[in-house]
């Protein structure tokens, strides 16, 4: 939810905005969109914990150079726990520019690129993803806005994980770690669109 907005337009052509989230999944999530290059191992909700905590932090800045052209310059931050021993939640930072440029008095076309860093907890490991989109926006009647975007990631992962496994040694169950090594580097098209409306 966007919590605050300023504009010192009648000084300065600047805009500054905060956002700040929270909530609680239930039945576990990754919080992060699935995505995979693998058809045969879809990324699914986490099957550990019945619920996911988050909170998140945005801040924004526009500057306005000409009636067409502007330049936005953002970050965030945030943080995913959940609710089982020994979890490994997330704590992730990200930040990035954009271009935009008015084509017509309704149509915004922007180039954007933003740089992400997560780590995992329990020395884990982390990860990191560079993104690079563009986008198109355009303000229908009636305060109805559509935008389309476009683009490309590049996401590097790398750590070892211990994950929690039950053994069954004849009729009795033990419960233990499994040692994981992973390092990976992967590209990932994405493309999506929204549609909002404003209310006086």
């Amino acid at each position: 939810t966007e919590i605050y907005t300023l504009s010192l337009h009648d000084a300065l052509p600047i805009f500054f905005s905060v956002d700040l989230g929270g909530g609680n999944f239930r039945y576990g999530s990754t919080f992060f969109t699935g995505q995979t290059t693998d058809l045969q191992a879809p990324i699914i909700n986490n099957p550990f914990s019945p619920e996911s905590k988050y909170a998140s932090l945005g801040v924004g800045i526009t500057y306005q150079q000409t009636r067409r052209l502007s330049y936005s310059l953002f970050g965030s931050g945030f943080l995913v726990r959940y609710n089982y021993p020994n979890a490994i939640g997330t704590t992730g930072v990200s930040g990035g520019a954009a271009v935009n440029y008015r084509l017509t008095s309704r149509d915004t076309v922007s180039v954007s690129y933003s740089h992400g860093f997560y780590n995992y907890q329990r020395n884990a490991g982390q990860a990191q993803i560079d993104n690079y989109t563009v986008s198109l926006t355009h303000g229908f009647k009636n305060h109805w806005v559509g935008s389309i975007y476009a683009g490309a990631a590049r996401s590097n992962s790398s750590g070892t994980a211990l994950l929690p496994v039950d053994f069954l040694v004849g009729n009795e169950t033990i419960g233990g770690y499994v040692l994981g090594h992973f390092s990976q580097t992967v590209y990932i098209p994405s493309f999506g669109g929204t549609v909002s409306h404003s209310f006086r």
